[in-house]
Order: structure tokens, then sequence, then C-alpha cells
């Protein structure tokens, strides 16, 4: 009898049984769900990484107009090419208050027009005409022009139909340029600027134009990427760079801090020169002092006595005063009678009885050998410094217990 098929689903194989032998029961274990989770939770979790870098790519530019960049709108190739060519060309990446006349000629271009907020405010702006109208050449790319670009008497662009290609307005300005190709969505009116030059046009706008501001000169265009890694390759383009540059002979710098690429001032920088100095100065005199203290110039000098004294000076000054007048025994006697007239009358004894006497009388041993050895002293004509200072202690003693 054969089972049903859901029946062979559930329930475990059972061994086969014949005539002869017996087939073991085979079991077929599942994989361990564990590592099946775990997989899965991995896989998972490189899609989701993957899919958000896709997304930042797409949110983010892939290029802007730097010199630091080498994508297709940025500036790295017209950078090497400049220097390649025998220009002075280097990066500005400070503060736009700091601009000089080390600096002829400033390469502003801001890609969408929308400089970064943090690196370009309205002071930078100023300084920026500031520095222009000291004689500076100021070369700025931008596809919009706002109206408070006034402040550097550029002219409000508008928008226009999309074209790519441009001519000189007067060839003469820019020899062997014949068409320049870029994207240029917007373009200045004719009469929006009057005083200035018209260098390159559509059929409708204009689209670069150079005018004077002080002892400088502005020169804008009105496509961010006219002189990118792209376009540099054709040959207009590279000539009208040529062109714009060589008229302006100087040091070249392509204007970094408007995309954020600030070097920042350090800590020492921002200290003035007194600042300086004094911190040099504290320089030199810690390395003579660890000089000094390793190195020995000079034997070493004796620190002269202190003035205060304690009592065993006093009493070492008495000493000397008493050998030198020869009066030490006096000075046992002395000291020694009243302590004697005091044992004396302790143990009743006359002031004329025999000092064995009244040793005699005293009860305590260490008291009998002390007032024998204070009377052996007192007999002594001129006692040494040692047998004084006993002397003296000895009295001390006594005085304590008789008095």
């Amino acid at each position: 009898m054969r089972s049903a098929p859901w029946a062979r689903r559930i329930l475990p194989p059972v061994a086969a049984r014949s005539s002869g032998c017996a087939t073991a029961p085979v079991s077929l274990q599942p994989a361990n769900r564990r590592d099946i989770f775990l997989g899965m939770l991995a896989l998972a979790v490189f899609a989701a990484l993957a899919f958000v870098r896709q997304a930042q790519e797409r949110a983010a530019p892939s290029s802007v107009p730097s010199s630091y960049d080498t994508g297709r709108l940025g500036y790295r190739a017209l950078y090497d090419l400049l220097g390649q060519q025998g220009f002075q060309v280097s990066r500005f990446e400070d503060h736009h208050q700091l601009l000089n006349a080390s600096i002829t000629t400033l390469v502003f271009a801001t890609g969408e027009g929308a400089p970064d907020p943090q690196a370009f405010t309205r002071n930078d702006v100023i300084a920026i005409k500031r520095w222009t109208a000291a004689g500076g050449h100021l070369i700025v790319l931008s596809s919009r022009y706002d109206l408070g670009d006034a402040v550097l008497g550029l002219p409000a662009s508008r928008s226009q139909q999309l074209m790519t290609v441009a001519h000189p307005v007067f060839p003469a300005l820019l020899p062997g340029v014949r068409s320049v190709r870029g994207i240029f969505a917007g373009g200045f009116a004719y009469d929006a600027a009057p005083k200035a030059v018209p260098l390159l046009a559509t059929h409708k706008n204009l689209v670069a134009l150079r005018y004077r501001m002080g002892k400088g000169f502005v020169v804008a265009f009105t496509d961010a990427a006219l002189f990118g890694n792209q376009r540099l390759a054709l040959a207009d383009n590279a000539r009208l760079a040529y062109d714009l540059f060589a008229a302006a002979p100087g040091a070249i710098a392509f204007d970094e801090a408007i995309h954020g690429n600030i070097g920042g001032d350090s800590f020492w920088s921002v200290l003035p020169a007194p600042a300086h100095a004094a911190a040099y100065l504290l320089l030199v005199a810690t390395l003579l002092a660890a000089l000094g203290s390793a190195v020995r110039f000079a034997p070493p000098v004796e620190l002269a006595p202190a003035d205060e004294r304690g009592s065993g000076d006093y009493i070492s000054a008495m000493g000397r005063l008493l050998a030198r007048a020869k009066a030490a025994g006096k000075a046992v006697r002395d000291d020694a009678e009243p302590v004697m007239r005091a044992v004396r009358r302790s143990v009743n004894a006359p002031a004329d009885a025999p000092m064995k006497v009244v040793v005699e009388r005293l009860k305590s041993g260490a008291l009998q050998r002390s007032v024998r050895e204070l009377h052996h002293l007192t007999q002594l004509d001129h006692p040494s410094d040692r047998e004084l200072l006993r002397a003296g202690a000895l009295c001390a003693r006594l005085r304590k217990d008789f008095t």
C-alpha cells in the first residue's frame, strides 16, 4: 500500500526492509537558519550602502570649476597649461581682504553663480572691488549674474535660449579666435553696460564683455566652464584663454576660497610681531637655562651661613668664653652650689656634713651616682669641655628632682 503524497512530505523516511539486508534511514538536515539570516542581512546592508552612495553621487555635482578639479568642468588643465607656458600661476586660498598687488590676475569661477556663503560675503566682494580698482585684472566666469553683482559693476544677466556657439564681436581684440563653444544659458543685453567693450556674442545676446574699474579691468563670461578641462581641448577656446591671460602679464591666481578651499589662519600667524619676538626670547631663555643646568661653567659658590642661631650655638660660644678665661671650674661650682644645698636640705644634712654622709642618706642608687659624680666635677680646677657639659646636664637633672 502506497502512502499519500502529503504523508511522504511530513512523515520521516522509514527503513526499507528486504529479505537479506536493511538500509539505514537517510536524514536530510535543513540548513542553519541563523547563517541564512545573517547572509541575507549582510546582502541587504551592502545593497542599502550602494543605493545611498549612488544617491549621493547623483545629488552632488560631478565637477566644479576649481583648479583642483580634474572633471569636465574643472580648471586643472588650464592651471597646468598656464604653468607650462611660463605664466606665474598659483591658487588663492585665503580671505579676500588679504588680496594685494602681488597678484595681477584673479580667476573667479563661481559655477552656478552661487559661491559658498560661508566663504564669500559682501565684505569679500568689497575687498575684490578694492583690489581691482587698485590695478587688478579680474576674470569672472559664471552662468548667472544677479543684481547683487552690481557692486563689481557687473550688469544683470538674463535667460536666453541655450546657445553653444559664440563669435568675437571685434575680431581684432581676439586674434585667431573664430568661434567659441560653450553652454550659454544666459547673456547680457547689448545696452546693459554702455561703457563695456563686448567680446563675445551669440545672435541674441552678449556672453562676454570687458570694462574698466578704477585702474583695473573686469572681464565677465556667462559660461562658468568655458575654459574647463573638456572645452580647453577646442582650439578657439584655448586661443581665447591664452589671449585673455597674455593681455595682463604677471602673477595669475585661481580663486579657491569661493569653493571653500580656505587654508585658514593658525594661532601663530594671527599673533602680532611683538608676540613673536617675546616667544623667541622665551625660547632662547629656556634653552640657556637648560644648558646652564646641564653644563657647569664655574666652580660652585658656597652659600653664606644663616644668621639665625640656635641654643647649641649659644652654649658653644659660652664654652669658648669660659675656656679662654679658664673659668670652667668656677662655672661648674657656681652651677652646682644651689643644687648641692637642695640635696643636703632634702636629707636633713647640715651644711658642713661630708658629701659621703649625704650620699649614703639618699635612697635611690641613680641619685647617689649623680650626686657623687657632680661633687667630683666640682673639685676639678680646669675641667674639659666634655666635663663642663656633663656637669651642666647633671645640675639640670638634679634640680628637677630636689627643687
